[in-house]
């Protein structure tokens, strides 16, 4: 079975707000989000909150999706991932079966990697020797 992971946990700090509960076509953004997730018909979907888990929970009530808080969120997006990988993994699949799975996983989540040239987790240089990007 296939389970989609909404991460729906940090702050937006960049923004300003939280740029998952402004409005889109008269919902929030992330009511769109998690409704496309759905109509993909993935097995189960986990949202993962965090920064302003109420309101957030709030705007997904009454959708067929499993909430989980990460109580971590302030450390950054990798313990928001480990936390919707780890709710996922309550499912009904053996450890034996998911153990590649896993390993592949945990490679990705190491700290500074840079995972596949996407630049998600990537660090770069930006001329001057100054670190930038996610981490």
């Amino acid at each position: 079975m296939l389970t989609a992971i909404v991460l729906a946990a940090g702050s937006s700090r960049r923004m300003g707000r939280n740029k998952l509960l402004l409005p889109y076509g008269g919902k929030p953004l992330l009511a769109h989000v998690v409704r496309s997730v759905l109509s993909a018909h993935v097995g189960s979907v986990i949202v993962v909150t965090g920064y302003e888990a109420e309101r957030t929970e709030n705007i997904l009530k009454g959708l067929e999706i499993t909430l989980v808080y990460n109580p971590r969120f302030e450390e950054g997006m990798t313990s928001t991932i480990q936390a919707g990988v780890a709710a996922a993994g309550q499912g009904t699949e053996s450890k034996q079966e998911a153990q590649p799975r896993l390993a592949k996983v945990k490679q990705l989540l190491s700290p500074n990697k840079n995972v596949g040239g996407t630049g998600w987790g990537a660090e770069k240089q930006d001329g001057q020797g100054q670190k930038s990007g996610h981490k």
